[in-house]
């Protein structure tokens, strides 16, 4: 390989002596600035430096300027080693310049050219090819449709092995379905259950079409979806219910919690009271305050556990007291530990804990596993208009057993929060239906 530096005023200048010199196969391996001339450092031109590099090859000497080479047709076999009975196939898709090193079997059945530079080495003898070698000079084309086509066997491959885990006896609408559950973000066991129960809970069927697997795929949704247990407010209380919402950051518990308030206080009539410990966020402390004047309920702010306490007592005469807590991060032991001692202080009728549905499933995992140590008692998925796929709704609900009670689908107080319909979450899941 040969390497050599240009400088020139410009880029492009630097490229088009480098071009002349070395050729257009030459590439750039590094470009700076410098400077050159001046006096004492004063006056100096700024230069462009480019080094380039270009790979030595067998060339016959210059004539006018032009190199000349031997190029070979599209198609010819040469017999390296005539007593091995084999073929060295070469395929070109163009005419190339013969490489000498490429034909280093002196035995070759190829005319040499005679050796006019006088650096060039005798060919070395070495031993004869005992295999047949098919050489494919592809054109940049080819090259990416190949790349192309290895991109899809591997995707195909991908596919294929997902299959063969599902029931080879399976009808082919289920493992149509299959495929659909998994393209809806639905974990592949979870999938691979709902498609063999079907066929086990309908073996006898000789009926299965698109229509009648779509049918009783949904039905077994639901099933694993459960019925949905909402917050209710027992009427046979001394004291308040206190619900206490924990989750981690950003899945939108202060606007979920407003919207609750508004449910319990104005269409259940109601009297219900708000208490934020979530002194993390200002903006928070003030939206929540903000949600209370609006819709008549007081908003008390806490700082510690002991003042959270305090807060209850003062409020006995509530139905409901909605608790929000600050975000808590799953990786973060010390904020978990914090959120511990209000949950203690609080002694709260029920633990919310609230989950996004755009969340990855994996890390919905993990929240989850990290939360349990409060003895979470409902789950509240938030921002259902933000995704258009919902399998990881199911996929925390059969992980975990513990019951969804709210979805939400947007931010608007409080129309955007219902009680999870189990039909219709089935229809998201499946992908059915959008919201």
């Amino acid at each position: 390989m040969r390497v050599k530096r240009f400088v020139a005023s410009t880029v492009q200048e630097a490229m088009n002596k480098m071009k002349a010199e070395m050729g257009k196969d030459a590439i750039i391996l590094h470009t700076r600035k410098i400077k050159e001339g001046g006096f004492f450092g004063f006056f100096a031109r700024e230069m462009v430096e480019i080094t380039g590099a270009v790979e030595d090859t067998l060339v016959l000497p210059k004539d006018q300027g032009k190199e000349k080479s031997i190029s070979l047709p599209k198609t010819k076999k040469v017999d390296p080693a005539p007593s091995s009975g084999e073929k060295f196939d070469i395929r070109l898709d163009q005419p190339v310049s013969i490489d000498k090193q490429l034909f280093g079997n002196g035995n070759a059945n190829l005319q040499e050219p005679p050796r006019i530079a006088e650096n060039v080495p005798p060919p070395v003898s070495e031993k004869p090819l005992t295999s047949t070698v098919s050489t494919h000079v592809s054109s940049p084309t080819n090259s990416g449709i190949g790349e192309e086509l290895n991109q899809m066997k591997t995707l195909m491959g991908q596919i294929l092995g997902r299959l063969q885990e599902v029931d080879a006896n399976l009808p082919y609408e289920l493992i149509v379905a299959y495929k659909r559950l998994i393209d809806n973000d639905v974990d592949e066991s979870v999938a691979r259950k709902i498609v063999e129960d079907v066929y086990d809970e309908h073996k006898g069927r000789t009926d299965w079409n698109p229509a009648v697997v779509k049918d009783l795929v949904l039905l077994e949704i639901q099933e694993m979806v459960g019925t949905p247990q909402s917050v209710m407010i027992s009427d046979d209380n001394q004291g308040p219910e206190v619900f206490l919402m924990v989750g981690p950051t950003g899945v939108g518990k202060t606007t979920t919690i407003a919207k609750l308030a508004a449910t319990f206080s104005i269409v259940n009539r109601r009297k219900v009271g708000l208490i934020t410990a979530d002194t993390y966020r200002i903006a928070a402390v003030e939206q929540l305050k903000t949600f209370g004047d609006i819709i008549g309920v007081p908003v008390e702010v806490v700082f510690t556990p002991p003042a959270l306490r305090e807060a209850i007592e003062r409020n006995r005469d509530k139905d409901l007291l909605l608790v929000d807590t600050a975000g808590r991060s799953y990786k973060n032991e010390l904020q978990l530990e914090e959120l511990s001692a209000f949950v203690e202080a609080s002694q709260p009728s029920r633990i919310i804990l609230v989950l996004s549905a755009t969340t990855k499933y994996k890390d919905l995992i993990r929240i989850v596993d990290s939360f349990s140590k409060f003895e979470i008692n409902r789950f509240l998925l938030t921002k259902l208009d933000e995704t258009n796929q919902y399998g990881s709704i199911l996929n925390v609900i059969y992980a975990t057993g513990t019951p969804l009670s709210y979805i939400t689908t947007g931010q608007n107080v409080p129309d955007d929060i219902e009680i999870a319909n189990p039909e219709k979450l089935a229809n998201l899941i499946y992908g059915e239906t959008s919201l």
